[in-house]
């Protein structure tokens, strides 16, 4: 074991050497032109073709020498062949005097140009009056280009003097600012796979050009085309598109060797990184952009060519990649503006033909963003043309496929043995963007025997094609199935850590102690929740499944779980590890990626077979699709009706069907209701956390970095007032109260280092169980916390201060409104303000704390099981799972 440990070790340390001279070596070329930035290159080549830059300066003072260095470091001769023009947009920084500096130096090539702040696209149109040369690029000053970019595209022209080009396109490679790495995967990069090559746009269908930056025109045929300030993003495509229609007969290349190096800053303030955040590019891009081209494209040549068509949809398709099922990005976006932006694409895509955008082969735009997009933009529906194969359950010969349609109604026909087979079990998933329908998924989950074959079937009878891992198939098996669960993965021998740990799950050591074992565990560095619960049915219970509970040995519930006779595993440990690798089921109260992904699939997916059991930590009352639908749950458990609903119904934003969703109730509620103490005298607070405010956890555990801004949130400043309030002191003493305040466990850290009078601020390691906590409440006053529910289940009050509403369900945590409506459905009055919680706090301990009509019988109703059964029930689901 000792010696497993220091291999591990060893490499660790290895690795971490190794990546941190790689860095170093990155980062040390990368700073190698701005040695002696001035000094000129012993040898350079004298061609013959001239370049001028027009670069438009503003706000780029850390990033211009680097960027003129390797312009007068090409190994085409700077001083003979390239002319920059430096267009000053009114810069406030220390850009001007850097420009000076260099035009200083290199009088005849570089030329400096000051004017008041207008924009880019008013830089580049002074800075085009000034360009003397033939050929003319608009590189941005925060980007720079290989050492052999112009020599490259001389040497071609020079190559091709007979081909009237008219557009040299060059290679857009990434550069990672804050790794000093460069990645080749800019989703256009297609274009260059194929080598150098010339095409003609008029009778060319998939290629596109929309970087003007990453281009050269030539000077003559410019004309008197002008730069169009259309912020943020569309002013470069616009001109080169327009340039591309007025010289449509000429020629364009794509050059992979010319490389273009666009900067990914550091603090994510480059172009694509921030547009989506300007109310412009959901309004003026679409009018100024994309349906001002389309109206040029008509005044000049009367219609709209198929590879402009084409490079429309690609522009919008990122409108629906980056709204797709994220909530708080569609809810940043006014309602206004979402309706006018929809209402434009529309109108932009009565211009584009529907044939034209389902044969679009692209790999950044596969058929599932073409089909939504027909069905979206261009109000067109679309059948499904191929069926994917999602999962296969061995145990129950069951076949998961979906496919996605216009249309909620299931359209699709199986067969099998040369019959129709229905679905066991089947869900119509509704997806939408701002508001309106984008696709229905439909997933069926279909009997399949061994040996006999699937096919799928339109409703024309027509067969469709099965999508299994990438590739297609006219029918499919078990054994097919069955085979690509099993086959190596491509990481597989990669390094010695993962073939130490390969061999040695698969030795008798370690099949003999976890084959088929169950893995239960809630946090790593906390129990208490409903894993510990389960555990502990099963171990009283003298069930024969071999199981393991997995915890953190620093944890505060280590200790005591070990004491009680809980057969622990240290997480993270090597038996950890060795255990996921032979397990058939993980069972767990979170799903976070430290829990479910703790080895890399692309290392072990032949070998982790465990099915994924979803305890849940609380009642989902929210919309956590967004969240959850990345999760492969098997079994995901629920404690009420409602929720099992919305989970598992049909056109819930959730994928998941009754196939794996199950209604048993927590296995911890049975073990609440004994802590249940009608006489208590303790008001309890617990309100939920905010993702926007705690620091981001770690890949392999629920620890957090410190942010140190929180105290200045207005979460913290409004529960610390209400804390501190005089009159909630006067309360609780007149009426003979206590108050503890258990903030949640991400931000616990943040109060505890606090005190204040009259109020016990506990965490998790200051009491034994949690649900002694509730347990011995009179009054429950949480936020949106879950931890209602577990009130409401011992008939408690509760009370809801909702002062962040607006900002809370618009983005501001993990959740969206779901079925419950708390004002509808919750079990006690939502406050907005501290007044408002306080007379409802008087209000209550006036009554001994009891609940009212109508929250009353809300209590009553909401819970199906309290019947102390319920970790009977999930253990049985799990043993038929």
């Amino acid at each position: 074991m000792k010696k497993i440990q220091n291999i591990k070790k060893l490499y660790s340390l290895a690795k971490e050497y190794n990546k941190n001279k790689a860095f170093n070596m990155r980062k040390s070329s990368y700073e190698a032109s701005l040695i002696d930035p001035f000094l000129l290159p012993n040898t350079v080549t004298y061609g013959e073709n001239k370049f001028s830059i027009i670069s438009a300066v503003y706000g780029v003072e850390k990033y211009l020498d680097k960027y003129i260095s390797t312009l007068v470091k090409q190994s085409l001769s700077f001083l003979n062949n390239i002319e920059l023009i430096l267009v000053d947009d009114g810069s406030v920084d220390g850009s001007a005097d850097i420009c000076k500096k260099w035009a200083e130096k290199f009088p005849n090539n570089i030329i400096y140009h000051r004017k008041e702040n207008g924009g880019q696209a008013s830089a580049r149109n002074e800075g085009l009056e000034l360009a003397s040369h033939d050929w003319v690029t608009f590189i941005d000053p925060d980007d720079f280009v290989d050492q052999h970019y112009f020599e490259n595209v001389d040497d071609f022209l020079i190559r091709n003097k007979g081909d009237d080009i008219s557009l040299v396109c060059s290679n857009f490679i990434f550069f990672i600012e804050n790794e000093y790495a460069y990645k080749d995967n800019h989703p256009l990069k297609y274009r260059f796979t194929q080598g150098e090559r010339i095409i003609k746009f008029n009778k060319s269908f998939s290629d596109i050009q929309m970087s003007a930056s990453a281009a050269f025109f030539k000077k003559s045929l410019i004309s008197d085309l002008k730069f169009e300030l259309v912020k943020p993003d569309f002013e470069d495509a616009l001109f080169v598109a327009k340039y591309i229609l007025n010289n449509s007969d000429s020629k364009a290349v794509f050059l992979p060797k010319v490389k273009y190096f666009y900067r990914k800053r550091e603090d994510s303030s480059s172009t694509l990184d921030t547009v989506w955040k300007k109310d412009e590019k959901y309004s003026a891009v679409i009018k100024d952009g994309y349906l001002n081209l389309v109206n040029y494209a008509l005044e000049q040549v009367g219609y709209v060519p198929n590879w402009l068509q084409v490079t429309l949809v690609y522009a919008t398709s990122w409108y629906v990649k980056y709204f797709h099922q994220n909530h708080s990005r569609q809810s940043s976006v006014t309602p206004e503006l979402q309706v006018e932006c929809l209402t434009l694409l529309r109108d932009l895509y009565r211009h584009i033909d529907r044939d034209i955008i389902l044969s679009i082969k692209q790999p950044s735009i596969g058929l599932f963003w073409l089909s939504g997009i027909c069905n979206l933009l261009k109000c067109s529906n679309f059948e499904p043309n191929n069926v994917i194969v999602a999962d296969f359950d061995p145990l129950y010969k069951l076949i998961c496929l979906k496919f996605n349609s216009s249309s909620d109604l299931n359209t699709i026909t199986f067969y099998s043995a040369g019959e129709e087979v229905e679905s066991q079990f089947y869900k119509c998933q509704k997806k939408e963007i701002f508001g309106d329908t984008f696709v229905y998924e439909h997933t069926c989950w279909v009997e399949l025997l061994d040996g006999n074959e699937l096919k799928v079937y339109n409703t024309n009878k027509e067969q469709i094609n099965l999508l299994l891992d990438g590739l297609t198939f006219s029918s499919i098996t078990n054994s097919t199935i069955l085979a690509k669960r099993l086959k190596l993965p491509k990481h597989a021998n990669r390094n010695i850590v993962t073939k130490l740990y390969r061999n040695l799950a698969k030795s008798t050591r370690y099949t003999n102690r976890y084959k088929n074992a169950w893995l239960l565990m809630d946090r790593d560095i906390q129990a208490d929740d409903n894993a510990e619960h389960l555990y502990r049915f099963m171990m009283n219970s003298h069930v024969k499944e071999n199981f393991y509970f997995v915890l953190r040995k620093n944890s505060h519930d280590w200790n005591r779980l070990s004491s009680e006779g809980f057969n622990l595993i240290e997480f993270g440990s090597l038996d950890h590890i060795m255990a996921m690798l032979n397990a058939d089921f993980l069972i767990s109260s979170h799903a976070d990626r430290y829990v479910t992904n703790l080895l890399n699939s692309s290392f072990y997916s032949d070998l982790l077979k465990f099915k994924f059991i979803f305890l849940q930590h609380g009642v989902t009352k929210d919309d956590l699709s967004e969240w959850l639908n990345s999760k492969n749950i098997r079994q995901f458990i629920c404690a009420a009706k409602p929720e099992y609903e919305s989970i598992s119904g049909m056109k819930t934003n959730y994928k998941f069907t009754e196939y794996d969703t199950a209604l048993t109730g927590f296995p911890r509620h049975d073990s609440l209701l004994s802590y249940n103490n009608q006489q208590s005298r303790k008001i309890v607070i617990m309100p939920t956390w905010r993702q926007n405010l705690v620091g981001y956890s770690t890949s392999t555990s629920n620890i957090r970095e410190k942010n140190n801004s929180f105290e200045q949130s207005d979460y913290y400043k409004t529960w610390m007032s209400f804390l501190r309030s005089p009159r909630l002191m006067k309360i609780v003493s007149e009426y003979n109260y206590e108050l503890i305040f258990f903030p949640h466990a991400n931000v616990q850290a943040y109060f505890k280092s606090h005190s204040i009078d009259g109020v016990k601020i506990l965490g998790h390691d200051d009491i034994k169980s949690i649900q002694m906590l509730f347990g011995d409440s009179a009054l429950m006053i949480t936020d949106y916390s879950s931890v209602a529910f577990e009130s409401a289940y011992l008939r408690k009050s509760i009370l809801y201060y909702q002062f962040d509403r607006d900002e809370f369900f618009g983005g501001g945590h993990v959740y969206q409104p779901g079925y419950f409506d708390y004002i509808r459905d919750g079990f006690g009055p939502v406050c907005v303000d501290e007044a408002s919680i306080l007379d409802q706090i008087e209000s209550l301990v006036k009554n001994n704390c009891e609940p009212l009509s109508p929250y009353r019988e809300r209590i009553e109703q909401f819970f199906p099981f309290r019947d102390g059964k319920c970790s009977e029930r999930v253990y049985e689901l799990i043993r038929k799972s």
